[in-house]
């Protein structure tokens, strides 16, 4: 009995190996071919696709808009489930894939993003738009949807247990929306500056940096009452979650420069540009060489947009960065004694109402209720269970202004002349943007590209305002030539890293900018020589070194020194640095548990463990350590729950003894093993990472040791914990060098692959390059292309 029971459960074992190895060896060729024929619908001639040795299509067309539908049908062949989640997001229904636990983030996506203003969009930007602009965008997605027609299902969709569907006219300006809404910081910054600011008083915010300069007076325009504290408390961990929970990266920062012919070797300009995406599998850009005979570009293409955002043809290139413009608002409305209204300046108006109802996946439907006011919708509606109800409405430029994104790149895509691009970016209102440019012409150029708010004099735009006026409503925008932007400055270069721009009217306009960190290093190295090149530009791009972090470590060695007899001379000397975030050093694991020690011991008594973690998880806290630091008499020193008062010094000290500590029960006793390499580790994950540890397994990349930190220059950037431990959050989803003298001899560099199929050869090919800071062409040689044996041909 037992021996047949053995010999039973020996078969079904063999069944099951059987079964997975069938199944393994079926999904392992699910992944597009390289090379050979496919015919695909709609096409007047045989387009020709060359794939290069890192899985970039080289596309050549004799019709111009068959080269829009080849485009279209390579980019869904790789990215489909990429692209998918994409306009998911944008339009609120994550939940039909992933069930409830997508639910928040749809709503909020829903409501920020209704279908009424995708409608409109579309009407507006795509059926009365120019008949080319619209004839091409239609060919792009009958290229999409002639894969999903007839290509192979990609796995996620087998293991969700989904089907593809048609993509349609309105789903590239979900996708446009989804980048514009992961643009905005103000969800996340503004209740905890609103909760520092009423629970704590504004002492506690002067010398923080939120606001421009540091003798900027901070006075509110009113104080809450305290039954709202509930509601603006919640909205921020509310927005924060929703926002995390999402399968799909965001948009973070950013670093591009550009010198002229008098600083580089070959007399013409060049540009670079990596952008700051939250790190992923697949990555975010699709990278592709289109050429017809109307426009030939190569460029970085978000999967869905049939327009490069980053690129260059034979004439120019340009780059792309976050502005980091302050375009939304809050405000707590003014509840009337009709509970359908509320009241601004003694008017009473009735609450828009809508309905939102989300599909969700084994489950029933559920529908949730959004009022709008005159300045937006009302957030926290869509959290039905969060609490007392104060109504918080959310003022965003991208719902509120013409936006010509689409027709704006598709003009940046071909133009040649840097009044072409001027123009044309001109027309963009949201998002924010800061993009580069450089031109054979010899010309270089920056421009913030944004509208550009004009708030009343003396509103404070970071924390939430009172409703129930008028008073701080913005009155306009400014006329794009006001814009902050370089055209051809005699210094011989433009740069932006996030960091704040030039003043306008003589005032700083509001943002959430990032600390001037890369911005001086990279103004820094570029003043030291004027024969820049192709490999010296590689060297910069991937710079680790931080002379702002070198400095503030210097300093907290000499304020540690002082408390007398606190630490060895030994365990001051680990903070000799020279600012490097080479896997190997010592320096940066010390430095980030110290500073990580000190937010909690100088902060964490006011805010609390959840507000702490909060104000960690805002581009704010990148200003405000340095200045907090630096700042001896601020009260964030003072531990509230003690009768004594302590010091920085203090602080500082328990800060210091905690992250030694710490640092030895982690990593060892021995400081020569506590390297950055092993705290710091580039972390790629797929979207299922966020439903299953298992899936997540299947799809990941290895981690391994990163170079970089928060604001070098090769950004690798992280949240400070208590663990010690840094995943990259954040880090350049592509670098690329665009030398003008040398147009088919750009170099880029991509964090993973080309591919989202999991077997793919391309699907995390250029990882082990990109982590090591190598670099590979972007070519544009037609002679060199056309010998690669990849050739894909589609026919009619």
């Amino acid at each position: 009995m037992l021996r047949n029971l053995v010999r039973l459960l020996g078969v079904l074992l063999l069944l099951v190996l059987i079964g997975v190895g069938v199944a393994y060896l079926y999904f392992s060729q699910q992944y597009p071919d390289y090379a050979g024929e496919e015919s695909l619908p709609g096409l007047t001639t045989e387009v020709q696709v060359w794939h290069d040795d890192f899985g970039v299509p080289h596309i050549e067309a004799s019709n111009h808009l068959d080269g829009y539908r080849a485009l279209g049908y390579v980019v869904a062949r790789e990215r489909f489930f990429q692209l998918d989640l994409a306009r998911r997001l944008g339009g609120g229904r994550l939940s039909e894939l992933f069930g409830e636990a997508a639910v928040p983030t749809d709503l909020l996506y829903r409501t920020m993003l209704p279908e009424d203003l995708i409608a409109a969009q579309t009407k507006k930007r795509f059926h009365n738009a120019p008949d080319a602009l619209k004839a091409e965008a239609q060919a792009y997605m009958d290229g999409i949807n002639a894969y999903i027609a007839s290509g192979e299902t990609p796995l996620e969709y087998t293991i969700l247990g989904a089907e593809m569907e048609a993509f349609v006219p309105e789903d590239m300006y979900r996708i446009a929306g989804y980048m514009a809404y992961s643009f905005c910081l103000g969800g996340r910054t503004e209740p905890v500056a609103t909760e520092v600011l009423h629970q704590l008083g504004p002492e506690y915010l002067q010398g923080l940096a939120l606001l421009h300069e540091d003798a900027e007076s901070f006075i509110p325009s009113y104080y809450p009452d305290p039954a709202s504290y509930a509601g603006i408390t919640e909205l921020s961990a509310r927005i924060a979650a929703a926002l995390d929970a999402a399968p799909v990266p965001k948009f973070e920062g950013s670093n591009s420069w550009v010198v002229d012919g008098s600083r580089s070797a070959s007399g013409k300009p060049i540009l670079c540009n990596d952008t700051h995406i939250g790190l992923g599998i697949p990555q975010v850009w699709y990278e592709a060489h289109l050429h017809t005979p109307e426009v030939e570009v190569y460029g970085n293409f978000l999967p869905g947009i049939p327009y490069c955002l980053v690129g260059h043809n034979r004439t120019m290139a340009w780059g792309v960065t976050m502005l980091e413009n302050d375009d939304m608002d809050f405000y707590i409305e003014q509840p009337a004694t009709d509970p359908t209204k509320y009241v601004v300046d003694s008017v009473s108006y009735a609450f828009a109402v809508d309905s939102i109802t989300i599909s969700i996946k084994d489950r029933p439907d559920t529908t949730c209720i959004v009022r709008g006011t005159l300045r937006g919708p009302i957030v926290n509606d869509v959290m039905p269970d969060m609490g007392t109800q104060v109504p918080i409405s959310c003022w965003w430029d991208y719902q509120r202004t013409p936006n010509h994104l689409l027709e704006a790149f598709r003009s940046m895509n071909r133009c040649a002349q840097v009044e072409q691009a001027a123009n044309a970016l001109s027309t963009i209102s949201a998002p924010g943007l800061n993009i580069t440019y450089a031109d054979t012409s010899g010309n270089i150029a920056w421009w913030s590209v944004a509208k550009w708010q004009v708030r009343p004099e003396g509103t404070v735009s970071k924390v939430i305002q009172d409703g129930s006026t008028k008073a701080h409503d913005p009155t306009g925008y400014l006329p794009f030539r006001e814009n902050p932007q370089a055209i051809n400055p005699p210094w011989g270069y433009v740069y932006s890293a996030n960091d704040q721009p030039d003043s306008v009217r003589g005032a700083f306009l509001p943002g959430y900018y990032k600390p001037a960190n890369r911005a001086d290093r990279i103004r820094q190295v570029l003043e030291t020589r004027r024969d820049w090149d192709t490999e010296g530009m590689q060297t910069l791009l991937t710079d680790v070194t931080s002379p702002h972090d070198q400095v503030l470590a210097s300093e907290l060695q000499t304020w540690l020194g002082w408390e007398k007899d606190a630490f060895t001379q030994e365990e001051l000397a680990l903070l000799d640095w020279d600012g490097n975030h080479e896997v190997d050093a010592v320096a940066p694991t010390v430095y980030y548990k110290l500073m990580y020690r000190t937010l909690a011991n100088a902060m964490g008594d006011e805010l609390g463990e959840d507000w702490l973690e909060r104000f960690i998880d805002t581009h704010w806290r990148s200003r405000a350590v340095p200045f907090l630091m630096r700042n001896p008499s601020s009260p964030w020193w003072d531990d509230v729950n003690t009768e004594n008062e302590e010091s920085r010094g203090v602080i500082l000290a328990k800060s210091y003894r905690e992250a030694l500590d710490e640092l030895a029960q982690e990593w060892g006793p021995d400081p020569a093993g506590w390297t950055w390499g092993k705290a710091h580790t580039l972390q790629l994950d797929h979207p299922f990472a966020k439903a299953s540890d298992a899936l997540g397994g299947l799809f990941g990349v290895a981690q391994k040791p990163c170079r970089g930190g928060h604001e070098t220059v090769n950004a690798a950037s992280f949240l400070p914990n208590g663990s010690g431990h840094y995943p990259t959050r954040v880090g350049a989803q592509m670098r690329i060098i665009v030398d003008l003298a040398d147009i088919n001899n750009s170099v880029s560099i991509a964090p993973v692959g080309q591919s989202g199929h999991k077997f793919s050869p391309h699907y995390s090919d250029q990882a082990e390059m990109y982590r090591t800071g190598q670099f590979r062409r972007q070519d544009m040689d037609w002679k060199r292309i056309k010998v690669h044996p990849n050739r894909l041909i589609l026919t009619p």
